[in-house]
């Protein structure tokens, strides 16, 4: 087994074992199956056991403190470390391992502090994506605009070839998934990274009088959604309880209902809907209070009509404000730089994401799916 301590120096001890002595560093040990040398390192004592502790390695510091049990053997070896210059995380496998092996609880602590996680190393399939996908979520959710690539779960990121700025997946309706997954089953040979960009940060960087302007004002995103659209979104969010050719416009009004007066839908002589979404710009995230600027004002629009994106009052956001979240924003973006079997798992309600231009649109080949979570931080 593998346990990550936050405190710890490590020393070759004469004779079996090694100590581990209090010390602001991470460390990651590998322990025995019995868990002794677990609570021993935690308690900060020294380890005298043959079989206790049979190795460890500095992986960089982290904020919080980690255990992780994988497979019957407990054989396996991965190293974390902090990938680029904020938060988040990169998880590497440095022997042949299949990602649906971790943890739920141990990969939900690790989105929790990190924001964002790479997973590299593990090989995976889209059938194995999937699996970790399901292992993790509770619920999954499809956009209907979208190619289907694995059953219910995973579908073909297949948006074009430009630039896209930075937004939270369906943050544009009160659909919105907690995480957010990606999959490179085959990466471009350059260009076309993914961004993220931390929303705890962007809030914290943002000016005294835009903080105050968002804190008072709601942001509304309003659009028109054509018939066959909202029709396949209502057939999926009914499970088939009806047939397609069955649901009525009533039948998305009805749903919207459960949204409560934040989100308003109204037929349109057309046979589309026409809907309103109110929804604070920054607010808490998944796992905890603390405020986030994640949203989709600098977001794109592919297989929907472009939002209007006001405040709640209809009134349009300044445009200097509108400069100001780019250039915040901009500054603070990570790129991960894809390589082949790379998963990528994003806290949807505190990390934006975007991407740099497709250079490569023969070879890169990305997999999303979309999910949430019913319990946000499980017991340690």
């Amino acid at each position: 087994m593998w346990l990550l301590v936050r405190f710890a120096r490590v020393m070759d001890g004469q004779g079996p074992g090694f100590h581990i002595l209090p010390y602001e560093k991470t460390t990651l040990v590998y322990l025995d199956s019995t868990g002794n040398g677990a609570r021993s390192a935690v308690a900060g004592v020294p380890l005298r056991s043959d079989d206790g502790l049979r190795r460890c390695k500095a992986v960089g510091r982290l904020e919080m403190t980690y255990g992780l049990q994988i497979g019957a053997q407990g054989k396996e070896e991965i190293e974390i470390s902090r990938h680029g210059m904020g938060q988040g995380l990169l998880i590497s496998a440095h022997r042949t391992m299949e990602a649906a092996t971790l943890e739920k609880s141990w990969i939900l602590r690790l989105v929790a502090d990190g924001g964002y996680l790479v997973l590299r190393g593990f090989s995976p399939s889209i059938e194995r994506f999937s699996a970790l996908v399901r292992s993790v979520c509770s619920r999954t959710m499809l956009d209907p605009a979208r190619e289907f690539s694995a059953g219910m779960t995973v579908q073909k990121v297949d948006i074009g070839t430009g630039e896209i700025g930075l937004h939270v997946e369906h943050g544009t309706n009160p659909l919105t998934p907690h995480l957010t997954w990606f999959f490179c089953r085959r990466a471009a040979r350059k260009g076309s990274q993914t961004t993220v960009c931390d929303g705890y940060r962007v809030w914290d960087a943002l000016s005294v009088e835009t903080r105050r302007l968002f804190r008072s004002n709601d942001i509304a995103y309003s659009r028109n959604i054509e018939e066959a659209k909202w029709r396949a979104l209502a057939s999926y969010l009914l499970g088939g309880a009806k047939r397609d050719d069955e649901i009525t416009v009533d039948d998305i009004v009805e749903l919207a209902k459960a949204f409560g007066d934040g989100f308003q839908v109204k037929p349109n002589d057309d046979g589309s809907i026409y809907y309103v979404y109110r929804v604070p710009a920054a607010h808490a995230t998944l796992f905890g209070t603390r405020l986030a600027f994640a949203n989709s004002i600098l977001g794109p629009s592919y297989h929907y009509e472009k939002p209007r994106i006001t405040f709640a009052d209809g009134t349009l956001l300044p445009g200097d404000v509108i400069a100001e979240i780019d250039s915040v924003s901009s500054a603070l973006i990570e790129e991960i730089d894809w390589q082949d079997g790379d998963i990528a798992i994003i806290d949807n309600t505190r990390v934006m994401h975007g991407r740099r231009a497709v250079l490569d649109p023969e070879r890169r080949e990305i997999f999303v799916a979309l999910g949430y979570v019913d319990s946000a931080m499980p017991p340690a």
